[in-house]
């Protein structure tokens, strides 16, 4: 039995989207709401602390989310290729195209698991997106683009993503929108996580030095922190950015807003479980 540990680096971008959840102007719930059909590597977190929603409130009934189908999209540009799932909006691969095709990414073990919803403490949900377009190429002349992603959490939340690719680079910018569909205030949590082995498994090998971060780092306190995944202990509170690295590659998620969290935390498990 090979026992693996798992480390999960979350970072939040706070009250900008607690406010757009809270004081959106609301709409009346409608009884069937129709689907709308819509569309480096980076590190993410759980959102900070929301406003406390008044006692007076009634708490709001769940309902269906809408029906998604699972879909992928593919991103070329002259520096990479990317698929991007809808279940979570998460990057399913991301190869690096430098001296061969390097694999950033491996699904389900080495990556981002997209976009969730957190209530009260309950445990995280990952949001289905539908995802427009299909496919995005980018070369000199189209040096631009983007993935739209929209999808619902069942609770009247409408949570649009919009991707941003550029040809020559590798930032990924991440433009989060959230409604809501209730007449009456919520409070959420939104969450992007990465996760990566703390020991790579050994019947794996690496197709490249550098394919697994060894560490995670993030600026706080105008100082860089870095620990050695292995030695991780939890960790939560205020940061200007979070990641992972490894000695030659570093994937970040840096909020254009303050008020967020990064959360790091190692998880044990038997046979590859979390």
């Amino acid at each position: 039995m090979e026992k693996r540990a798992i480390l999960a680096a979350l970072l939040m971008a706070g009250l900008l989207m607690v406010y757009q959840i809270l004081f959106v102007k609301p709409q009346e719930p409608q009884p069937s709401a129709p689907t709308q059909q819509k569309s480096a590597p980076v590190v993410s977190a759980p959102m900070a602390a929301a406003p406390a929603v008044p006692s007076s409130a009634a708490p709001v009934p769940p309902k269906e989310a809408p029906m998604v189908p699972a879909r992928k999209a593919q991103v070329e540009t002259p520096l990479y290729r990317a698929i991007l799932s809808s279940q979570g909006g998460r990057f399913a691969a991301w190869e690096l195209k430098y001296r061969g095709q390097k694999p950033m990414i491996v699904d389900g073990e080495l990556g981002p698991q997209g976009l969730s919803v957190a209530r009260g403490g309950g445990p995280a949900q990952r949001i289905a997106f539908t995802v427009s377009p299909d496919s995005l190429t980018l070369t000199k002349e189209a040096a631009q683009g983007e993935v739209k992603l929209i999808g619902e959490d069942g609770f009247g939340l409408r949570i649009t993503e919009t991707l941003r690719f550029r040809a020559d680079s590798y930032v990924v910018e991440h433009d989060i929108k959230v409604e809501n569909l209730h007449s009456v205030a919520q409070s959420a949590e939104l969450g992007l996580e990465w996760i990566a082995p703390v020991e790579w498994p050994k019947d794996q090998a690496e197709k490249f030095q550098g394919q697994h971060p060894t560490r995670s780092v993030r600026l706080a306190g105008g100082a860089a922190r870095r620990e050695e995944l292995a030695k991780l202990a939890n960790y939560r509170g205020g940061a200007d950015w979070g990641g992972l690295e490894s000695e030659w590659y570093l994937g970040v998620l840096i909020p254009k807003s303050g008020n967020f969290e990064v959360i790091e935390a190692k998880q044990g498990g038997t046979n590859g479980g979390t």
